[in-house]
């Protein structure tokens, strides 16, 4: 967390013990569907009026003053899960409550898989694998990140990721979203959600490298991919090395839990399950597999997603997955990724 996101959270707590020593804020109703659109009617005293109310850093689609002692805000489309309502006037954040949104994500926000976000590991012949991930606004209204990091206003005490988003400030000089900002939670990799309209302000950099060796090598980008990019139905992964000076590994991950085929060169295809360590939005299902040598000089890897069979038509359930290939002299990591489709 920067300083100025710290001193922010400092504000948020001293003005909401200051606004709940005056009068406790009543919120009706205190949840509602992710879509948007529901009538909140928040009733207490309120030491002024606000210019603007939030939804967990979303600002309420509609405010409107009642009376002295109410207000009727409209929600905005939302992640599901908590969500701190916050009041903002004269520079000052004062917090009212939370807000539970039920349901899908809504289509106003895009889904992004970070594939690797683990924290530091030791390899084989003492290497030490760092991943480090950096995001920045490159353009001037800034960008929300959601699901790098819980809430933690005292330290200790951690809320849902989904009560939390990571804000870069173009005009912010700490601006920059850094490595120490990430709160690994056992997962191979993470779904990170960004709104679709500030997505195309976003430069974001995701970097394998190894820290014994750094001298000799920067390291290696990893793919950032969007759900929606996700393949519906098969990948093929072509010129695995079979070599026993490089080891391969292969990730495969999935939007929700389900089987998946592989098939590593000519031997028969297996099946193997995407499984989702923690049931919650922001963790994708994944498997990883380590792949044997090969008498072949390269091979290819095909996976097949299984879908849903239904009695109208089968649901597909899109798959994303490549290769890490790891030299074992020089442990420099290239990767093999599938192609984009053209249609």
């Amino acid at each position: 967390m920067t300083k100025r996101s710290a001193f922010a959270v400092f504000v948020v707590l001293l003005f909401a013990a200051t606004l709940s020593a005056q009068t406790p804020i009543t919120i009706t109703p205190s949840a509602g569907p992710t879509a948007g659109g529901t009538e909140v009617i928040l009733t207490g005293d309120f030491p002024t009026w606000p210019s603007d109310v939030f939804f967990g850093g979303v600002p309420a689609l509609s405010t409107q003053r009642i009376d002295a002692h109410t207000i009727k805000v409209v929600t905005p489309p939302h992640l599901p899960g908590p969500s701190r309502l916050t009041m903002f006037d004269y520079d000052l954040y004062f917090v009212l409550g939370s807000f539970e949104f039920a349901g899908d994500p809504p289509p106003s926000y895009e889904a992004i898989l970070l594939p690797l976000l683990i924290p530091p590991v030791h390899g084989a012949f003492g290497s030490e694998f760092h991943v480090d991930f950096r995001a920045a606004s490159r353009g001037e209204g800034g960008v929300r990140i959601y699901g790098l990091a819980p809430f933690c206003p005292l330290g200790v005490l951690c809320l849902p990721r989904a009560l939390n988003d990571e804000f870069l400030d173009p005009s912010d000089f700490d601006g920059e979203l850094g490595p120490e900002a990430i709160t690994y939670n056992g997962s191979p990799g993470r779904i990170v959600y960004v709104s679709a309209t500030q997505l195309q302000n976003l430069a974001m950099n995701l970097r394998v490298y190894d820290v014994t060796r750094d001298d000799q090598n920067f390291g290696t980008e990893l793919p950032v991919v969007r759900l929606r990019d996700f393949e519906p139905k098969r990948i093929v992964l072509t010129g695995v090395p079979g070599d026993v000076r490089f080891r391969n590994t292969l990730r495969i991950y999935g939007a929700t839990e389900s089987n998946v085929r592989v098939t590593v060169g000519n031997a028969a295809p297996m099946e193997v399950h995407l499984q989702r360590p923690t049931n919650d939005l922001f963790t994708p299902a994944s498997a990883t597999l380590t792949l044997p040598a090969t008498a072949d000089a390269f091979f290819r890897v095909t996976i097949e997603a299984e879908g849903i069979d239904t009695p109208v038509l089968p649901i597909p359930l899109p798959i994303w997955a490549f290769v890490s290939v790891t030299s074992n002299e020089s442990q420099m990591i290239t990767t093999i990724t599938p192609q984009p489709r053209t249609n």
